[in-house]
This record gives structure tokens, sequence and C-alpha cells, in this order.
């Protein structure tokens, strides 16, 4: 931020004579957090204080002008670290920190610092993630895709019997530690039932476990089951 300040000088003879001073108020800006696909670099940090000359990392600072230095740490994944907007290229989520250093013409400095985040986002997991080829009949509606990331295979809700008082839910989860639940809506979207699966650290593998029916009237529910704030719907229908 730039402020202009005006200085008016009046002799006794009334007459007036003006200047300016430009004072530049300067702090570190590492940017806003950002999200990078895998393998992809994102451009962080800062465009470079115009007409202000930048000293690279063990450089010495010009004598009697102004200057700036520029410090990322970590340097992992970055394309430089002594550059005030670097590109990005991290393997896993990653905090970077920037020092911006001003010299000034008198030989001292000060310092201010900034932080980003940049969030890895990997790949599909699974390359055919748009679903097998299908051949239908005309007028039919085929479902297309593959469950969502961290949420991979569809579980499987289960009942059987004339009368029903528990359905086996099968969950096929690839995130370590996922948080999970599952409810139960009626024909009219009330949840009836809301449960922890499992455990709140879900593991990586398949898992059935039994969810509670009795009690329920006959009839068609909706079982929800949502991992790492990922939901799957499917129809459930409960026999008297």
């Amino acid at each position: 931020m730039s402020t202009v300040y005006t200085l008016e000088v009046t002799d006794a003879n009334g007459c007036m004579q003006a200047g300016q001073a430009t004072v530049v108020t300067y702090q570190a800006d590492s940017g806003v957090d950002a999200d990078v696909c895998a393998g992809e670099g994102v451009t962080i940090g800062e465009m470079a204080l115009m007409g202000v000359p930048s000293v690279p990392a063990g450089g010495t600072p010009p004598a009697g002008e102004f200057s700036v230095g520029y410090s990322w740490s970590p340097s992992t994944g970055l394309s430089c670290s002594d550059c005030p907007n670097p590109v990005a290229t991290p393997t896993t989520a990653q905090t970077y920190i920037l020092t911006t250093t001003i010299y000034y013409p008198d030989g001292t400095s000060c310092q201010t610092d900034d932080m980003i985040n940049v969030n890895v986002i990997e790949a599909p997991s699974n390359a055919e993630f748009a679903g097998a080829d299908r051949v239908i009949c005309f007028g039919e509606t085929p479902l297309l895709g593959t469950a969502p990331e961290g949420f991979m295979g569809p579980f499987l809700a289960q009942a059987s019997g004339s009368t029903t008082t528990s359905a086996n839910i099968k969950i096929s989860n690839q995130i370590p530690n996922a948080r999970n639940t599952t409810s139960l809506r009626d024909v009219n979207g009330k949840v009836i039932i809301r449960e922890l699966l499992l455990s709140d650290n879900l593991q990586i593998g398949d898992h059935l476990f039994p969810m509670n029916l009795d009690q329920l009237p006959g009839g068609v529910y909706t079982l929800d089951v949502t991992i790492n704030q990922v939901t799957t719907s499917q129809k459930l229908i409960v026999i008297d």
C-alpha cells in the first residue's frame, strides 16, 4: 500500500512551495491457499516490486538504495526459493512460508512473513472411472460411471426373509481412517436412524455390518452412507 504525503511551505511574504513524498508500506504476500492436481504445478506468491532490485539468496543488497529479498521455506517442490512467485509442484500437501526482507539505503532492513497451503489432489485410483461400455435397448436409461473416490464400489443393502429386522451393509473403502456415518430416511425424507459405521476411523478394505431395522413398519426407505463427506444412497425395502 502506498500513501502520498504533501508538504506545503509558506514564507513571511506569502510565497508557497509544495513537495511530495511517497511512503510504500509493504508486507509479504504468499497468495491464497491453492489446490493442484498431482504432478502439476501452481504459481504461488506475489508479483515483484516494480522498480525495486531483487536480492538473490546469499547476495549483497546494493548500497544506497532500496532492494528486496524473498525466501521460501521449505524449498521442496518449488521452482525457486528466492523469487517472488515460484511454481509449486509438491507431491503431498505442503505449507510454504514466504519471508520478505526490505533493505533500506542506510543498510538496515525489516522482514515480514506470510504462509500458504497447497493441497495436492490425487488422480482417480480407478483408471476406468467412466465405467464399462454398455449396450442398451432403445428407451433404457443406463447408469454410467463409478462410485465417488473415497467410496470405491457401491455398498450393498440386503434384506431377506418374510420378517426383516436388520440389513447387512457392505462398504468397500479405500481411504485410511475415514469418518463414516449411515442414516435411513422414510418416504418423506425424514431421518429415522442415524449411527456411526463400525468406528470413527474406518480402515481400507471391505466391511460388513448389520443395521437394526426392528420396530420399523414395512415400506421403501432410503439408505445413505457417507464417507469423508461423500454420500451414496440406495433404496432399502423392509418387509413386515
